[in-house]
C-alpha cells in the first residue's frame, strides 16, 4: 500500500527520486489492522458484546488490547510501532467509540476512527467517559504486554487517579486470568462481558457526579441554626450545653447534619468555586494484594522533597490563600466549630486536677484548722485547685494532597485541620499537620533517570515525593495560620504514594516526647502513581501501604486511624471510617477524636 501511495505521489510531483521518510505511526496503524485480521473474530465479538452502550465501549477496548498484545508480545518491532501511535490518536479513537455508543451503538472492535471534533468540553459526560477509556487502555497495556514502555505515553496522560482506582476495583482480581486467556477470544469475551457491565454501572454514578459536581440545590437546604455561637462565645456558654450522648455522636458520623446543609446562597457560590474538579464518591477502590509481590523500593530518592509550606510561595500568595480559607471557614465551619467546642469540653473535663496546700491565699483549708487550737500563732492555711493540661498527648494529621482531592474534599480538609489545630492547642494537645503529594504528575526526574538506565524491570517507585509540613507540632497555631492556606493551591496536588508518606509521618511522630501519640490520615482511596504502576505490578503501592499500616498497628506505639473520602479505606486500616460526602469530614473527624479522648489515656 505504501509503495502504491509513494508511486502516486512521485507521479504527481513529477520527480521519480522523491523520498518519503518512514512514519512509525502509519506502520503502527497497519500492524493494528493486521492483528485485527489475524486474531479477531467479528462474529464472536457480536455474540458476546453487551447491550449497554458504555459497557460495549469498554468491551471493545479490552478486545482491541487483547489482540494487539498478542502481536506485541511476539514481535518487539510490532510493539514499537503500536506505541508510536501518539496519544491524540488514542483520544480520537475513544471519542469515536463514545459518539457511536451514544447514538447508534458501539462499533466493532478495531473499527477505524471517525473524524474527531475539534474540541471536547472538559466537564462534559463525553470527556468523563474518555478519561475512563484512557485509564482502561493504560491498565490493559501494563497487564497484557510482556514488555512495558511508558516513555512516549506517560508524559501526555491526563490525571486519571479516580478512574484508575475504579478500574482496579473491578479488574485487578481478574487480570491474571485475562492474561491467560489472551489467545482464547471466546473465553476472554465471556469474562470481560460481565466485568464491563459491572464497571459501566459503577462508573455511571461517578460520571454524573464528576460532571455535575455538587448537585444539592438551594431548595434542598434548610435554614441554618441562627443560635449556633461562635467558637469564642461557646467557651462562655452555660454548662447545660454539656456533651451529647454517645449515640448522638455516632449518629452524626453516619448522616449529614442539617447544619451542613443549611448554607445560604453565599455558601453555594463559594462551594462552586471549590468544586471545579471535585471527585465523586464511589465504591471502595480495593486493590487485591497478590502473594509474593516484590520488595518495595524507590529507584532513586535524590529528587524527593520535604518542604515547609511557608517556603513554597511568597507571603502575599500565602495570605491570598489564607483569606480564601477564612471565607470557607466562615461558610462551612459553624458546625465544625460547635463540635470542636464539645471536644474541647470533653478534653478539659478529663484533665487531671490536684490540690496545692499551705498557700498564702485561696480557699481556706478546713483540714488544717485543728492546728490553730494547738498553736494559735500558726497562720491560716489555704489551698487551691490546679489543672494539669494534656501535655502528654500529641497528634499528627496527614492529608492526601493528590489531584483527586481537588475541589470540595481538599477545601473541607483544610477547614477541619484549621479548626482542629486551634481547638486542641487550647487544651494543650500539640498538633502537627502534614501533606503528601509528588513533585510531578507523571514521573519526573526519577523516571528520566530510569529511562536513561535502559528501563530495567521492576524499578520500584518512579516518581519524586513531595512531603509538606503545614504546621509542626512545636509551632503555635498563630505562626502557622497563614501556611495552612497553601492547601488551596491546586498546583501542589499531584499523585499519592501513601506508604512512604505514612512512614514519614510516623517517624516524625515517634520523635515526640509525649506519652500518647495519635496519627490520623485523610485520603480518598488507594495509592496511585501512573509512572510507578506502569513499570511494576498493579498492587505495588497498595502492598507497601498495607505493610506500613500493619507495622505501625503491630508496634502499638501510635494510635492509627484513617478517614476515607468517597472510598472505603478499611481494606488497609484496622480503625477506619468512610464518608461519601466531603461535608461529613468535620463531624466524623471530631467524633472519632472524641471517642479516642474519652478512652483512658
Amino acid at each position: 500500500m505504501h509503495r502504491s501511495l509513494e508511486a502516486c505521489a512521485r507521479s504527481l510531483a513529477d520527480d521519480p527520486a522523491l523520498e518519503f521518510p518512514e512514519q512509525p505511526e502509519s506502520r503502527g496503524a497497519l500492524d493494528a489492522k493486521a492483528l485485527h485480521r489475524a486474531y479477531h473474530d467479528v462474529q464472536l465479538q457480536r455474540r458476546y458484546a453487551p447491550e449497554n452502550g458504555v459497557a460495549a465501549i469498554l468491551f471493545n477496548i479490552l478486545e482491541t488490547e487483547r489482540y494487539e498484545a498478542l502481536g506485541a508480545n511476539q514481535y518487539a518491532g510490532v510493539q514499537k510501532n503500536l506505541d508510536a501511535r501518539r496519544h491524540p490518536q488514542v483520544l480520537g479513537e475513544t471519542n469515536h467509540f463514545v459518539s457511536e455508543a451514544l447514538t447508534a451503538g458501539a462499533p466493532a472492535a478495531g473499527a477505524p476512527a471517525a473524524e474527531v471534533p475539534a474540541t471536547i468540553e472538559p466537564g462534559s459526560g463525553e470527556a468523563v467517559l474518555l478519561r475512563l477509556q484512557l485509564a482502561l487502555r493504560f491498565v490493559c497495556r501494563q497487564a497484557f504486554r510482556q514488555r512495558v514502555t511508558i516513555g512516549s505515553q506517560s508524559d501526555s496522560l491526563p490525571d486519571l487517579n479516580t478512574e484508575l482506582a475504579l478500574i482496579n476495583t473491578h479488574l485487578q482480581p481478574h487480570l491474571s486470568r485475562l492474561v491467560e486467556l489472551l489467545g482464547e477470544q471466546a473465553l476472554f469475551a465471556q469474562l470481560t462481558r460481565q466485568l464491563c457491565v459491572s464497571l459501566a454501572n459503577a462508573s455511571a454514578g461517578d460520571s454524573h457526579a464528576m460532571v455535575s459536581g455538587d448537585t444539592s440545590s438551594p431548595d434542598d437546604m434548610v435554614e441554618e441554626d441562627s443560635e449556633v455561637p461562635d467558637e469564642d462565645e461557646d467557651e462562655s456558654a452555660s454548662e447545660s450545653d454539656e456533651p451529647e450522648s454517645a449515640e448522638q455522636s455516632e449518629k452524626s458520623s453516619d448522616e449529614v447534619p442539617d447544619d451542613m446543609q443549611g448554607e445560604s446562597q453565599q455558601t453555594d457560590q463559594l462551594a462552586e468555586q471549590a468544586l471545579d474538579e471535585a471527585p465523586a464518591a464511589g465504591v471502595d477502590p480495593t486493590i487485591v494484594l497478590m502473594e509474593g509481590t516484590q520488595p518495595y523500593r524507590a529507584f532513586t530518592t535524590d529528587y524527593d522533597e520535604v518542604l515547609l509550606a511557608r517556603d513554597w510561595a511568597d507571603q502575599a500568595e500565602l495570605q491570598g490563600w489564607r483569606d480564601e480559607l477564612d471565607q470557607h471557614i466562615e461558610v462551612h465551619g459553624r458546625l465544625v466549630r460547635r463540635l470542636a467546642t464539645r471536644l474541647q469540653r470533653v478534653l478539659l473535663a478529663r484533665q487531671r486536677r490536684h490540690w496545692e496546700f499551705d498557700l498564702e491565699e485561696g480557699l481556706l483549708d478546713s483540714m488544717r484548722l485543728a492546728r490553730l487550737l494547738t498553736d494559735p500563732l500558726m497562720p491560716l492555711s489555704f489551698k487551691a485547685e490546679s489543672e494539669m493540661p494534656f501535655r502528654n498527648t500529641t497528634m499528627t494529621l496527614l492529608i492526601d494532597n493528590s489531584r483527586s482531592m481537588l475541589g470540595r474534599p481538599i477545601m473541607i480538609a483544610a477547614v477541619c485541620a484549621d479548626i482542629l489545630a486551634r481547638t486542641l492547642e487550647r487544651c494543650g494537645v500539640s498538633v502537627e499537620i502534614l501533606g503528601f503529594t509528588t513533585v510531578h504528575l507523571h514521573g519526573g526526574q526519577s523516571t528520566e533517570r530510569w529511562v536513561e538506565a535502559g528501563e530495567p524491570e521492576n524499578p520500584g517507585r518512579l516518581n519524586d515525593l513531595r512531603h509538606i509540613i503545614y504546621k509542626s507540632a512545636d509551632t503555635p497555631y498563630r505562626s502557622a495560620k497563614r501556611s495552612l492556606g497553601l492547601m488551596l493551591d491546586r498546583d501542589i496536588l499531584k499523585q499519592n504514594i501513601d506508604g512512604e508518606s505514612l512512614q514519614w509521618a510516623h517517624q516524625r511522630l515517634m520523635k515526640r516526647p509525649e506519652e500518647r501519640r495519635i496519627l490520623m490520615t485523610i485520603s480518598d482511596g488507594a495509592p496511585v502513581d501512573t509512572s510507578t504502576l506502569a513499570a511494576n505490578p498493579g498492587d505495588y503501592l497498595a502492598q507497601h501501604l498495607q505493610q506500613v499500616v500493619d507495622d505501625i498497628q503491630r508496634s502499638g506505639h501510635v494510635e492509627l486511624l484513617a478517614i476515607g473520602i468517597g472510598h472505603d479505606v478499611s481494606r488497609f486500616y484496622e480503625h477506619a471510617v468512610s464518608i461519601f460526602d466531603a461535608r461529613q469530614l468535620g463531624p466524623v473527624m471530631l467524633n472519632e477524636l472524641e471517642s479516642l479522648f474519652r478512652q483512658a489515656a
